[in-house]
């Protein structure tokens, strides 16, 4: 099945592709608020503290007794330390755009 971009209907596997301006996701996507994308930018700040911990717990499990081998206890670390790093990006420029709509507001 071809999909084009401005297709919006079941998937293959049976999910819904929001790409065409009729679709319900699009409709949501206009409607939000400043305050939609301040509450956001507040979860993805709780977001990336939680996986900040995670990856501090599992450099510490190291020096404790912990089931996981070296390799995958490093590989689960890094794991979170790279979603972390894609959660601050997204956090960041999402605090970018609120700060310039917030001075074009003004």
């Amino acid at each position: 099945m071809v999909v084009s971009e401005f297709y919006c209907g079941p998937h293959p596997a049976g999910r819904l592709l929001p790409t065409s301006r009729s679709c319900t996701a699009d409709a949501t996507l206009a409607s939000m608020t400043m305050e939609d994308l301040r509450a956001r930018n507040a979860r993805l700040d709780q977001l990336s503290l939680g996986l900040a911990r995670e990856a501090q717990l599992f450099s510490v499990a190291s020096k404790i007794n912990d089931p996981l081998l070296y390799l995958e206890r490093n590989a689960y670390r890094h794991a979170v330390q790279d979603a972390r790093a894609g959660v601050e990006k997204a956090r960041v420029t999402l605090a970018k755009a609120l700060a310039r709509l917030e001075s074009a507001g003004r």
